[in-house]
This record gives C-alpha cells, structure tokens and sequence, in this order.
C-alpha cells in the first residue's frame, strides 16, 4: 500500500500486482540464467511448464503498463495485446 501511496503522491497513477515470493518464476535461478531464460522463451517462443509462471506474471505487468499507457482500456485488453 505505501508503494501505492508513494506514488499516487507524485502524480503518478500506481498499481502493485501481488505475487507469491516463495518459489523462483521460471525454472532458472541466477540474474544470467533468468534473463536467458526471457531471452529464450522470446526468442523461441517456447514455453515449458517451469516457465509458465514467469509468462503469467510478465504478461500481467506487460497489459497494466499498457492500461497505464492508454493503449488498452483492461487488464484483460493488455493482456491480449502484449501476447501479440
């Protein structure tokens, strides 16, 4: 909530998306084997099943950026729109 409230009070308009932080997103743990592991799921389009979670989460923060963009109207909008 402070996260919100901080920054509300600078003009900008702030959502928090609540996660689980008690298992690893993906299936790769480490800064160079997690951004491999982006890099090979963009690049490849493959999806395993460890890497579902991270996809979720991604595509979550992707569609309320576009939301916060004015490019999409929902969650759901964005959401759409980020998987093309």
């Amino acid at each position: 909530k402070r996260m919100i409230q901080t920054g509300e009070l600078c003009g900008i308009t702030t959502t928090a998306l609540i996660t689980r932080m008690d298992d690893p997103l993906g299936c790769s743990v480490g800064n160079w084997l997690e951004v491999k592991e982006c890099i090979d799921i963009m690049t490849t389009g493959k999806i395993d099943a460890l890497s579902e979670d991270l996809v979720v989460v991604t595509l979550a923060l992707a569609g309320q950026m576009l939301v916060h963009g004015a490019k999409a109207q929902t969650l759901k909008g964005g959401i759409a729109m980020a998987r093309e």
